[in-house]
């Protein structure tokens, strides 16, 4: 990355380098009329990626969220809950949190809600809400997170997690 942003970056972690022969870098306020393709949207949660991602598609950018291992939990997760209607489907996604609660609870977890289980379905659960806001109907919930993520470099806006974005390259 670039010394620029190198030194952003620092404010949050001292462990972040610099290579020898890095370019300037750019750092900007953040602002969605800003971003241009082949820009990085780094954010610490999937939830704003996926708000971002919605904003620049109706930007007319082309937009990508990095993480295939994303899509596959959200796919399976929307499969297991799939239903004919938009309400059913949230309703059931929620009677998976409370199958985790109860879960937890048997084995004796004391604050079921601040476990990591919880959190990683509860997080899948917020993105999926984003998603169907965006759909017309059920069927629609799969095909679109399909084509929302990837593993490898794509053209477009880049948007990952801090965790993603480690040893990535912006040119």
């Amino acid at each position: 990355c670039g010394i620029r942003i190198v030194e952003e970056a620092r404010k949050y972690s001292k462990k972040i380098k610099s290579t020898k022969n890095a370019h300037q870098g750019i750092v900007r306020n953040g602002f969605f009329d800003e971003i241009k393709e082949g820009d990085m949207v780094i954010a610490r949660n999937n939830a704003p990626l996926v708000d971002a991602y919605f904003l620049i598609i109706e930007d007319n950018k082309k937009a990508k969220i990095y993480g295939k291992d994303i899509e596959k939990g959200l796919v399976s997760l929307s499969e297991r809950c799939m239903t004919k209607h938009k309400d059913s489907f949230i309703d059931r996604l929620y009677e998976e949190l409370d199958k985790v609660v109860e879960e937890l609870t048997r084995k004796g977890v004391r604050s079921p809600d601040k476990h990591l289980k919880y959190g990683n379905l509860a997080d899948k659960i917020d993105l999926l809400e984003i998603i169907v806001n965006k759909v017309n109907s059920t069927a629609e919930i799969v095909p679109l997170i399909k084509t929302m993520f990837v593993e490898n470099d794509t053209p477009g806006v880049k948007l990952m997690t801090c965790h993603k974005s480690k040893g990535m390259e912006n040119k």
